[in-house]
């Protein structure tokens, strides 16, 4: 796991000086290891286990299950507490804020992003009606 903060931490070194040579600087701290990196660190725990542990399976299994009851956890909600509108409201505000940060210059990056703002805009019209 130590080996994985370190490898997370180079990269937000390489993003923070790459900023700082062309003007900015910041954009490490809004690097995070990402939805993904919980899943690609089965790798990790392989020699622990062995190969024939069923580890990675188990995990991945695992990590797919809690995201599956959640969603159903939510979906199974009659309504939303005025509470839990305020909450979201505020989370999405959130959400928006920081997608109009990220910048990218490949192509199909920058169609996702603007694909993702579009929708971030839609969902705040939608609950606004």
């Amino acid at each position: 796991m130590l080996t994985v903060w370190l490898i997370r931490q180079f990269n937000v070194d390489i993003v923070e000086h790459l900023a700082a040579l062309k003007g900015g600087g910041g954009h490490g701290r809004q690097a995070g290891p990402g939805d993904q990196a919980a899943v690609g660190c089965w790798k990790f725990h392989l020699p622990w286990h062995g190969p024939r542990s069923g580890a990675p399976s188990n995990l991945l299994k695992n990590c797919m299950m809690v995201r599956e009851e959640a969603l159903a956890w939510v979906r199974a909600q009659p309504r939303a507490t005025p509470e839990t509108l305020h909450d979201f409201t505020q989370a999405l505000a959130q959400a928006r804020a920081n997608a109009e940060l990220w910048r990218a210059a490949h192509p199909i990056q920058v169609a996702k992003l603007r694909g993702l703002r579009r929708d971030l805009a839609r969902i705040e019209d939608r609950l606004a009606n």
